[in-house]
């Protein structure tokens, strides 16, 4: 795909593209950002989520079942 946008990620973001370029586990991304960030449950699950639907937006993964619990 080359639409000539740019996608920046900060770090969160970051660690989240590595993490779906080992594995295509929603529940799997979410337990490992736990575990590597101070971050409350609902907060990582929300921010999560909306950074999935950003990319799949973008055009740039595909989201099947993005249910965590």
């Amino acid at each position: 795909m080359n639409t000539g946008t740019y996608h920046g990620l900060n770090e969160v973001g970051n660690s989240v593209w590595k993490l779906i370029e080992q594995t295509q586990v929603v529940r799997y991304i979410y337990q490992k950002l736990l575990q590597e960030y101070e971050i409350e449950n609902s907060v990582c699950s929300k921010d999560l989520l909306a950074l999935l639907d950003d990319l799949q937006g973008a055009g740039l993964i595909e989201v099947k079942n993005e249910a965590i619990a």
